[in-house]
């Protein structure tokens, strides 16, 4: 049985580089360090699953953020 109500979001930003992997991901918004740790994990999954985004026709590196709700009830 939970004792706590937990409810919150995580949220994170990283760069998708001209080959669509994640560069240098970080929380900036934490909810506690475990969940900031699965949601860290999970993202590292998400390597060069990503479509760079284009300008002028050519890939370019793209910053973007993730935010990851949580709710244990």
């Amino acid at each position: 049985m939970l004792r706590y109500q937990i409810e919150g979001w995580t949220a994170i930003r990283f760069i998708v580089d001209v080959n669509g992997d994640i560069r240098n991901p970080s929380v900036y918004k934490s909810l506690c360090q475990p969940w900031d740790d699965e949601v860290m994990r999970v993202v590292k999954l998400l390597d060069q699953k990503f479509q760079p985004a284009t300008y002028n026709g050519r890939p370019v590196a793209t910053p973007y953020s993730l935010s990851v709700p949580f709710s244990i009830k």
